[in-house]
């Protein structure tokens, strides 16, 4: 049976990255309680690493330059100390996702 492009496990991560990051980027007004935010955290972590893999084997680091310290910094350190910090952070974990998932298209 044959695949059609939609049906790949690339397209599928490529779903499951927008769908989170579609979640993690709402208004503030529409925050969610604070164990979705600890999913969101969990699933676009998972989702960077695997896009931050295909990144470096396309040879994509200069086009996400900026991602790459964002997500150093972000992988690298816990949130800021504030009622919103969690929150922030899955935000911008959501920038650099979705900056990964645009050089890997572009390149591709």
């Amino acid at each position: 049976m044959h695949e059609s492009p939609a049906d790949t496990p690339a397209s599928a991560m490529a779903a499951d990255a927008a769908a989170l990051v579609s979640k993690a980027l709402v208004p503030y007004n529409l925050k969610p309680p604070d164990e979705d935010i600890a999913a969101l955290l969990s699933g676009l972590t998972i989702q960077g690493e695997q896009l931050l893999c295909d990144v470096i084997r396309r040879n994509g680091a200069a086009a996400a330059g900026n991602a790459l310290e964002d997500w150093r910094t972000l992988t690298g350190r816990g949130p800021e100390a504030s009622p919103l910090g969690d929150w922030n952070r899955v935000r911008a974990l959501a920038r650099v996702v979705r900056a990964f998932h645009r050089v890997i298209t572009q390149e591709g």
